[in-house]
């Protein structure tokens, strides 16, 4: 569905965004309504100020699929020319958890921000510009790496979920869209594997990276029965 757009939204839409830019949090507390956790606030703040790796390695439940969503969202809100791309090693991860996730924080926004995007089944889009505005998803696959390859604006956003199993294959081919001034990667997952690129960010690469380790003790959102019981299965100090 269409929606028209006056010319007073888009300019108030616009001041808004300098402000945005600054304070990510602000946006989602105010537009998306939701209240971020302190390490949500900590991610988001470091990629407003520019960094351009962030990794993030965290227990289940932590809340980093909410968090990757309001990135997407906030980042095309407050850039012009920009383009979010959002993959995963499964489809099931793409298509059931991180791109509904913002589909679902966009259809529950403040109405007039709301009306200025286009929900399409894999992408989101600036209805104003959609061609040079847009989130989209696609699946990370070895046969098929080109899932961050070729992405080219002035502002870029690479978003990888379930990092350490997206194929070594499709991190080496987001070399080129990493090549823009504003370009950003944000890596997270649990840290089940002890070798590939989202492992070596927070190892030999770590000093190029702003490196999150979120663990399950350190948010509300998950139980203590589910912490202990993970604790007595795989021991203190599991990947898993």
């Amino acid at each position: 569905m269409s929606h028209i757009v006056s010319k007073e939204l888009q300019q108030t839409h616009k001041e808004l965004a300098l402000v945005w830019a600054k304070d990510p949090t602000k946006f989602v507390r105010t537009i998306l309504g939701a209240d971020p956790d302190p390490w949500q606030t900590e991610v988001m703040n470091a990629v407003s100020q520019k960094k351009r790796g962030i990794s993030i390695r965290s227990g289940h439940g932590v809340g980093k699929t909410s968090c990757l969503s309001w990135l997407a969202l906030w980042w095309l809100a407050v850039h012009h020319n920009a383009k979010v791309i959002v993959t995963a090693p499964t489809s099931a991860q793409l298509h059931d958890a991180l791109l509904p996730e913002a589909k679902s924080w966009l259809k529950q926004s403040d109405p007039e921000f709301r009306d200025m995007y286009i929900i399409r089944a894999d992408r989101i889009e600036f209805e104003e510009d959609p061609e040079r505005n847009f989130i989209s998803a696609r699946t990370s696959r070895a046969e098929k790496p080109d899932a961050l390859q070729g992405v080219h604006a002035e502002h870029v956003l690479l978003i990888a979920d379930e990092a350490s199993g997206v194929p070594e294959q499709v991190y080496e081919a987001a070399g080129g869209s990493m090549s823009a001034h504003h370009a950003t990667m944000v890596l997270a997952g649990n840290p089940v594997r002890s070798s590939g690129y989202f492992y070596d960010t927070f190892h030999k690469l770590e000093e190029r990276w702003a490196t999150f380790h979120v663990s399950c003790e350190d948010t509300p959102r998950v139980s203590p029965e589910y912490i202990e019981e993970c604790r007595l299965r795989y021991g203190e100090e599991s990947n898993t």
